[in-house]
């Protein structure tokens, strides 16, 4: 009875874990989103001040381009009337027609370059291209006139309205422009500025409404359920325990890729010295492949690492496939150390296993099968996988003909840092105690057979061994 009581009160804890959590997730989440939406509102204030202020700062200059173009026009006409032409003066001219136009077109129609964003005021857009003639006519009007008269290709200058009216009107609707830049540019710090007070007034109200809705019953609850909180705390320790040596215990078994890596550079390294470069990069190509693979073995890894905490497994959804892959990743390092290679699946489809497990258990088994071959047999070495399905139980099969294992080391097989042989291996022993660890975790067994020569290890997985959460 006591049991039972304890049990619910482990339950009402957990219940309460997740509910404070969930009360945390949303409260951070929102004082997260609020944060968020200050700081673009305040990036948005920065870079509209600063785009305005290049927009006034321009168009006040085109402003005073349109009279430094008068003023050059006027002084070019009385040279060629005294006969004494600079071209200082023409180039003068036509560098301030120019930087005239330009700026014009920055400012009508945007320049990302130099930071003038595309006008899209009503009133400034009105400015630019309402009218008869329109200020954009005006302006391009102008600059020709100013153009011509520094190429000299106007037969009577002073019929021009650039020597007349033209640059008090330009600089009239000019001026205006830059009013209404000046004006829009207040319009939209205010707006800034009252986007910014309901965000302050609304992260105080979320405050308000977090203390009261969220916080206040997150302690409330926490009061009564300490005790199983307590009780959640030390097994999720455990847990996290648990996790950070599984993830040390496997890491050993990148070794693999990275020997591969290893000895295809150095084959290339071969291959270049003799100018061979189509063979080079195809074993550069197979260098990334295993670097993939390598990289793809570290995720599996860190995903089978959470599954002794709770964490949620993939079911195999094709055996077969799975084994393949660990087949043609075990391919090459097979080749190199001479090994055939054997696999017999027999199509059994889904299997309720974890798919990352099924992986692990047999890349460790095969690869181990690979690198204990015998180098003294006179025989080809060779390494069987199996597959087959018998009532509700897979039925994995890794035999050799390798070196096999002495008697008195079966009983230490399946240990932890058990090594036997490392003059043909480096690892660190880790391999079969991890394939132990996942076949017991999936509900199964793992046996080991001596072959004379050889070894056969058999992996027994029933189908309700492993519920897949």
């Amino acid at each position: 009875m006591n049991e039972g009581i304890f049990h619910r009160q482990a339950d009402s804890g957990r219940r309460a874990l997740t509910t404070y959590t969930r009360g945390y997730v949303v409260a951070l989440s929102l004082l997260a989103l609020l944060a968020t939406a200050h700081l673009v509102v305040k990036r948005w204030s920065v870079e509209a001040a600063a785009a305005s202020a290049t927009v006034i700062n321009i168009s006040g200059r085109q402003r005073m381009l349109s009279q430094r173009v008068a003023l050059m026009a006027t002084r070019l006409r009385q040279e060629r009337i005294l006969g004494r032409v600079q071209a200082s003066t023409q180039q003068a001219l036509r560098s301030a027609a120019d930087e005239f136009l330009q700026s014009h077109l920055d400012l009508s129609r945007g320049n990302a370059d130099r930071g003038i964003p595309v006008p899209v005021a009503d009133n400034v857009l009105a400015a630019y291209f309402s009218g008869q003639p329109s200020l954009d006519e005006q302006i391009r009007q102008y600059v020709a006139q100013a153009r011509q008269v520094a190429d000299d290709r106007v037969l009577n200058e002073a019929s021009l309205p650039i020597f007349s009216e033209a640059p008090t009107q330009l600089l009239h609707l000019l001026n205006e422009v830059v009013a209404l830049n000046e004006a829009n540019a207040h319009a939209a710090v205010a707006r800034i500025d009252r986007l910014q007070i309901w965000f302050w007034a609304l992260t105080l109200l979320t405050l308000l409404l977090e203390g009261l809705f969220i916080f206040r019953p997150i302690v409330r609850r926490s009061r009564a359920s300490l005790a199983a909180r307590e009780v959640e705390s030390a097994r999720l320790a455990e847990a996290s325990h648990e996790l950070r040596e599984f993830a040390y215990r496997t890491s050993h078994d990148l070794v693999s890729p990275m020997t591969s890596i290893q000895g295809t550079v150095q084959a290339v390294e071969l291959l270049l010295e003799r100018g061979d470069g189509r063979r080079a990069r195809e074993g550069l190509a197979l260098i990334d492949q295993t670097a993939q693979r390598a990289k793809h073995l570290v995720r599996d890894i860190e995903a089978l690492s959470g599954v002794g905490a709770g964490s949620h497994e993939e079911p195999a959804q094709d055996v077969c496939a799975v084994l393949d892959t660990v087949c043609e990743e075990l391919a090459d390092e097979a080749r190199q150390r001479g090994v055939q290679l054997i696999a017999e699946l027999q199509p059994v489809g889904g299997w309720p296993v974890s798919a990352l497990a099924l992986r692990q258990i047999a890349h460790n088994l095969i690869h181990n099968a690979i690198v204990y071959a015998d180098p003294d047999t006179a025989v080809e070495s060779f390494a069987e996988v199996h597959l087959e399905q018998v009532d509700d139980v897979l039925l994995l099969t890794v035999e050799d003909n390798g070196v096999g294992v002495e008697p008195a080391q079966v009983g230490r097989l399946f240990g932890l840092f058990e090594r036997f042989r490392p003059d043909l291996a480096s690892g660190s022993g880790l391999g079969l105690y991890l394939v132990r660890k996942l076949v017991e975790r999936c509900g199964g067994e793992v046996g080991y057979h001596a072959c004379h020569p050889g070894s056969r290890f058999v992996v027994r997985l029933p189908r309700n061994g492993l519920a897949i959460e």
